[in-house]
């Protein structure tokens, strides 16, 4: 059994909410993932690089700490 308690603000009074069912409409999320590599050299995280994401034309590019444009 679920129970709530609610105050009112401009009055004294307390109420108790028993049996609350709330319905949520399921979502669905369609994402997708990819191991984060350099655009130049594809080496990652497991080579020890570190990997920065930076936007070009609107799209993001990872480049590791070697290839990082300056």
């Amino acid at each position: 059994m679920s129970q709530i308690l609610v105050s009112k603000q401009k009055r004294n009074e307390m109420l108790l909410f028993q049996d609350l069912y709330f319905i949520h409409k399921t979502v669905s999320v369609k994402s997708s993932v990819t191991e984060a590599v350099c655009n130049v050299c594809k080496k990652g995280l497991e080579d020890g690089l570190s990997v920065t994401a930076l936007p070009i034309e609107n799209k993001i590019r990872l480049y590791c700490n070697n290839h990082f444009p300056k």
